[in-house]
């Protein structure tokens, strides 16, 4: 494989890595291996015992200086049997065959042969070569939660390595993609997982009894079900649990960076989550690490899984959740860094649902690919989950979603529909505008390496021996679960408790050997009374007391770890393996049997609830609630042929060996290039230039305006006759008709009847109805029909196949036009209603539209029938040459918007017309992946207010209210006013049309287009405002004076805001929803009222004037979706929580993150409103400098400046004449004041504001 783009070479062979690497991580399974140095190996304690009797050394008794005896471990000393196995394996077939003395050792021996017949040897073929413009750069990012390692910490030593439990079929897919065998460049982005601390002194192993009492081990609890899902002992020394308050050093974190750098699995970097808002400098802090699990796994998991958490407060889960966005941020945070144009990104599993769209967010057109290994369930369970828009949205950033199987994807794509209201199908889900593929990608293992660890040790052999002489004359049935919930164990023993008790002839024929688990710290936490492992002991006493005997015991259960060793051996010597989960993703047990039963050919009983169910039809198939039907297939299994036997495992066998981890990850990247090549979204509509708008708006003396209604001017509802105008759309688009400059036309679906009902009343509006059928000339009552000449007898056809729907379709109904015949399904069940219109188009196209001259449109949930010659693309095109084209005729000016497939007409037209683009802005209402002919877009905010805010872009504010004193000058007047007060020339006043006449808007505009921040001084008496105008005045600076309702005049451009009185939004006290619908309903009013607003998004958890160190920050803190949502209500500046800046702070001082999270709100917000810093008491320079750069345009102070006012007027109180003390406190809010205005860089840049086109100075006083 090329080294490109920085990736790793290949580690050269018999060459000691810094990491352990190995042949095997990969065969162990979904539910993976995990060392124990405690536990006991009581399965076979009974045969190693019978072995030592014959004088055999015991397999699991450790020589003094060795190392544990695991397949994983290629480093010094360990599995050195294994490695001579390899070394003797034979080259080929003939070598395999010579001297065998049985059919179970020749398939041992061609198990060895390298796998030749396992998967055959294929070229590697470079992909970039079948998708070239795709522009790949070869390189994968996979993103996993867990590296494959767990780590130990010692303060200035190389950290410990030993391999991950839980996903080992993951990780055989990375080490597949860093291999020679793969065309790409491997990274790994995975959190560090829970840092343990080393212990150096080994832990003995616990002393068995032969007896047959199965000694319960005392090792260590994992902390997570991911840490420690399956019940395998690697005999390796064991750490210790996770400890609280672990100090970590940049240079012991440097140093795990190196040692993971260059592994297997390709380049590893760790995220290091942590509570912190802002980079870790030298030392961070490790606390309650098993938290950034917590709800994926308490919340996800059981969810996903067809469980339902109790009811609860919502306390815990907010806290759960904040961690759950902080470490999907992380992951975005890292991946972003090192993240190049032509990646691919291959995100896993439900632990990162929300790192598809945050990544999207910030690289629109990466390419990503999303697999979950766990089961997806249907819409009823997953419309419990409280985040489940969240989640949904989250994960379908990515280009293509896999699935286990189809069952999940279907499931998937149904809650799209239910949840979102996107349309979808078994092939993708249409969400913002863009396809996101879904699709079925059954996960295999590593069925070489599987093989090798079964077959290829002397030591196996010995223990098979042993197992089959303990239980000699006895059938065996084995299984190996998590003891939770979700496997199905206590179902298992129901069910051979009902097969022993309804076929008596087994009774002392058979026995179950049942492995499970330790139950996990965290699930200690969610069942602390241990109900799951209470009941299987119960159910395996009840069993053993009533089917056993001195001599025999039905039941062997063992809730304990076992050895790799034990494991494989286990399943070689099973006559049933038996699996009744009743949820979940992939169960690599029932691959693993298969293969280790090459010699035995035991039937397999698999859980129809599994995700390999699938896969292994010849599988016995079973309901796991289904006991008597459990007990049956018992029987079946036990009773069956060997004949049959035979076909089944060779069936299953053929299956495993052929679709390995490998095919599935090839199979896999190829289908996302596929899917990306097809689906071409690598060029984002651009969101919508506004100060270009404005530029253009402004030089225009002849402008046309046209917008659609439906999702444009009124958001899309499920009734559409409550898809009424607000009384803020209607003043604006009436102040924009009233203009003399301006032509302004809806463009609609809708009648005549509703837009003469909502619109007729403005004269100036031009309308057009049922898509271009009609229309009304501005200044008239008249409507023309377009379609009168047209034969209308198509209609009774259509309607009778839309009553024929309706009637068969609950929640539908027909719209009756004038000329168009409109059938809505928006009301019905989402799905039903989609598969309905799919059927009813075809019908439509299949009798109507082959007798008339009409077209079918689809809308959002909706059939159009139309005559075929009008649509509003050729309404555009005659407003167009009724406007005029010729120089000095045509429109300067032209502003086209929609929000569907119907306004793409209008787009088009524009598109094709000789007009200068750079004149014309079309603009569609949805995302940048969106599919459209517009050159620009706008985002639909979440609470489905106005989306075009006219009144940003376009609109002129009001006649001021009476009472307000407007002074007019002539234009001389000014000139020579301005020479006299302001000393500069007339050139240096910058005019500008009645729209800026709110100055604190126009200040921060400035502000922000040039690159410097504007005080905001709080003043609370007289002498602190003349102070702080004497500053501005002496700086030549802009100043907003910050106060309760006082008024002053100033020759410099003053604001006066009105501070905690509801013209500043200060609601960040409450929930961050009701924060969010009080501020929308306060800008609404006041923007009615020409004055500005300034809100917060985020929550302020204690003092309002501060954070202190132990709140909870991260959840306090401002997201991108919530500062959109906030965007939408139209205020005029935000003030963003990216750190604890409020006021206030405790000892650790500011905390910020302007380089992720202000970054990634700034984008979002993209100019559309101005941002605010508040809380800047303990500011240094450098830290102000820093926010001026990164976008801060209004700098919120308060003792700041007024601190040596205070310590003045302290100090010298009683002692100097009041007139003094007025004027020294008044001299030290000057030279304060004048400083900072340096630092924020607005010195010398105060302008004078006034009425261009009208010669009036405003003075404002909001």
């Amino acid at each position: 494989m090329a080294n490109e783009q920085g990736a790793p070479d290949k580690i050269p062979p018999n060459q000691p890595n810094p990491v352990i690497l190995g042949p095997g991580l990969s065969a162990l399974g979904e539910e993976a291996y995990v060392e124990a140095a405690t536990a006991t190996p009581a399965v076979v304690s009974a045969a190693t015992a019978a072995g030592n009797a014959d004088g055999a050394a015991n397999p699991r008794e450790p020589k003094q200086g060795d190392s544990a005896a695991s397949y994983f471990a290629e480093v010094p000393g360990t599995a050195t049997a294994l490695k001579d196995a390899y070394a003797k394996s034979p080259m080929s077939p003939a070598d395999a065959a010579e001297g065998v003395t049985s059919g179970p050792e020749l398939l041992r021996r061609l198990s060895l042969i390298g796998g030749a017949h396992l998967t055959p040897a294929t070229p590697v073929i470079d992909p970039r070569a079948d998708h070239p413009g795709l522009q790949l750069t070869g390189r994968i990012i996979s993103a996993s939660l867990c590296i494959p390692y767990k780590v130990a910490h010692q303060a200035g030593q190389d950290w410990e390595l030993s391999p991950r439990a839980g996903t080992s079929a993951l990780f055989d897919s990375f080490a597949h993609l860093a291999s020679d065998r793969s065309p790409w460049n491997h990274t790994l982005v995975a959190w560090t997982g829970e840092v343990e601390e080393i212990v150096t002194k080994r832990a003995p192993l616990q002393p068995v009894s032969a007896n047959g009492v199965n000694t319960v081990p005392t090792a260590p609890l994992p902390v997570s079900k991911a840490s420690a899902p399956i019940p395998v002992d690697l005999s390796h020394s064991q750490a210790q649990n996770p400890v609280e308050g672990i100090v970590v050093s940049s240079a012991d974190r440097e140093r795990l960076e190196r040692q993971l750098k260059s592994s297997k699995y390709g380049t590893i970097l760790p995220i290091w989550a942590t509570a912190e808002s802002d980079e870790p400098s030298d030392e961070i802090l490790l606390q309650d690490q098993s938290r950034w699990r917590r709800y994926a796994e308490r919340e996800l998991y059981p969810l996903l899984h067809y469980k339902q958490n109790g009811p609860s407060d919502g306390r815990s889960e907010r806290k759960w959740w904040t961690d759950y966005m902080r470490l999907n941020r992380l992951f975005a945070d890292r991946i972003a860094k090192i993240y190049q144009a032509g990646d691919i990104v291959w995100i896993h599993d439900y632990h990162l649902f929300l790192l598809p769209n945050l990544l999207r967010q910030r690289i629109p057109n990466i390419f990503i690919g999303f697999f979950l290994h766990s089961p997806f369930p249907s819409s009823e369970y997953m419309r419990c989950l409280a985040k489940r828009k969240e989640v949904l949205t989250g994960v379908l950033g990515a280009n293509m979603i896999g699935f286990q199987t189809y069952s999940y994807s279907r499931h998937f794509s149904s809650c799209c529909t239910r949840v979102l209201g996107f349309e979808s199908n078994s092939a993708g889900v249409d969400a913002y505008g863009a396809h996101v593929a879904v699709d079925v990608f059954a996960t295999g293992i590593d069925a070489q390496n599987v093989q090798k660890a079964a077959f290829g040790s002397p030591d196996i052999e010995r223990v098979v021996a042993n197992i089959k002489k303990l239980y000699a004359g006895k059938k065996i049935i084995v299984g190996r679960d998590r003891l939770d919930s979700v496997r199905g164990v206590a179902q298992k023993l129901q069910a051979f408790e009902a097969f022993l008790e309804k076929y008596p002839h087994w009774r002392d024929q058979v026995v179950l050997i049942q492995v499970t688990s330790p139950t996990s710290m965290e699930e200690q936490k969610e069942d602390p009374e241990n109900k799951i492992g209470s009941q299987v002991s119960s159910l395996v006493s009840t069993i053993n007391g009533r089917f056993g005997s001195l001599s025999f015991t039905p039941v062997q259960y063992y809730p304990q770890y076992i050895s790799q060793l034990e494991y494989f051996s286990l399943l070689r010597v099973a006559d049933v393996g038996l699996i009744t989960s009743v949820r979940d993703g992939m169960n690599t047990t029932s691959l693993e049997y298969v293969l280790c039963q090459q010699g035995n050919h035991g039937p397999l009983i698999l859980s129809e609830f599994s995700g390999t169910a699938a896969m292994l039809t010849s599988a016995i198939h079973i309901n796991p609630w289904d006991t008597t039907g459990v007990a049956a297939a018992i029987d079946q299994a036990l009773s069956m042929s060997e004949d049959e036997k035979l076909k089944r495992h060779d069936v299953a066998y053929k299956h495993v060996t052929s679709n390995t981890v490998s095919m599935w990850s090839q199979h896999y990247v190829n289908r996302l290039l596929t899917n990306l090549s097809s689906f071409d979204q690598s060029i984002a509509t651009p969101a919508l230039d506004r100060a270009s708008v404005l530029k253009q708006y402004r030089k225009a003396k002849k402008r046309l305006f046209m917008f659609d209604y439906d999702g444009t001017l009124t958001p899309i509802v499920k009734d559409p006759q409550a898809a009424i105008p607000s009384d803020r759309v209607l003043r604006n688009i009436k102040s924009l008709a009233a203009d003399p400059r301006n032509a302004v036309w809806i463009i609609s679906g809708r009648d005549q009847a509703f837009l003469d009902e909502w619109m007729g009343h403005i004269p100036e509006l031009g309308l057009s109805a049922e898509h271009g059928c009609f229309i009304r000339k501005p200044k008239s009552d008249d409507w023309e029909n377009l379609a009168a000449q047209f034969d209308m007898a198509w209609q009774k056809d259509v309607m009778d196949v839309f009553q024929y729907y309706t009637e068969r379709t609950q929640g539908s109904f027909i719209e009756r036009k004038r000329v168009a015949l409109t059938w809505h399904y928006r009301r019905a069940d989402p799905e039903y209603g989609l598969f309905q219109s799919k059927e009813c188009r075809k019908h439509l196209e299949n009798t109507v539209m082959k007798k008339y001259d009409v077209e079918v449109m689809a809308g959002k949930a909706n059939l159009e029938v139309r005559p075929t010659f009008v649509n509003k693309g050729f309404i555009v095109t005659r407003l167009l040459n009724e406007y005029g084209r010729g120089p000095g005729e045509a429109p300067e000016f032209i502003f086209c918007s929609g929000d569907d497939f119907t306004d793409e007409d209008m787009f088009r037209s524009l598109r094709h017309s000789d007009l200068p683009q750079e004149h014309i802005f079309s603009v569609t209402v949805g995302a940048s992946s969106k599919q459209t002919l517009a050159s620009w877009h706008l985002l639909e905010p979440a609470d489905k207010d106005l989306v075009i805010p006219f009144e940003d872009l376009f609109l002129r504010p009001a006649n001021k209210d009476e009472g307000e004193r407007d002074v007019m000058f002539g234009v001389e007047k000014l000139k020579s006013l301005a020479k006299r007060v302001w000393k500069v020339e007339f050139e240096e006043f910058e005019t500008f049309d009645d729209d800026d006449t709110n100055i604190h808007n126009r200040i921060l505009r400035d502000a922000e287009a040039k690159g410097y921040g504007v005080i905001a001084a709080i003043a609370y008496n007289i002498e602190q405002i003349l102070g702080l105008v004497k500053a501005a005045t002496k700086a030549r600076t802009p100043l907003i004076i910050q106060l309760f309702p006082w008024a002053i005049e100033a020759n410099v451009p003053i604001s006066t805001r009105l501070d905690h009185a509801h013209i500043m939004v200060n609601m960040s006290h409450y929930e961050k929803e009701v924060n969010l619908s009080k501020t929308k309903a306060l800008v609404e009013y006041c923007n009615a009222r020409r004055i500005a607003t300034e809100a917060e998004p985020g929550r302020i958890e204690g003092r309002e004037d501060g954070i202190m160190d132990t709140a909870g920050l991260e959840d306090c803190m401002s997201t991108p979706e919530e500062v959109e949502q906030f965007v939408a209500t139209g205020v005029d500046a935000l003030v963003p929580a990216f750190g604890n800046v409020h006021g206030e702070y405790a000892p650790a001082g500011p905390r910020l993150d302007l380089e992720v999270r202000f970054a990634q709100i700034r984008s979002n917000v993209n100019g559309q409103v101005r941002l605010a810093l508040h809380g800047t008491t303990r500011f240094k320079p450098d830290l102000m400098k820093a926010c001026v750069k990164a976008g801060m345009s209004k700098i919120d102070v308060n003792r700041l400046v007024l601190g040596d006012y205070y310590k003045n007027l302290y100090a010298n109180a009683g002692k100097l004449p009041h007139t003094q003390l007025i004027a020294d406190g008044i001299e030290k809010v000057v030279d304060v004041t004048v400083r900072w205005m340096e630092i924020c860089g607005s010195a010398g840049q105060a302008r004078a504001y006034w009425g261009g086109y009208s010669g009036r100075v405003i003075k404002l006083d909001h």
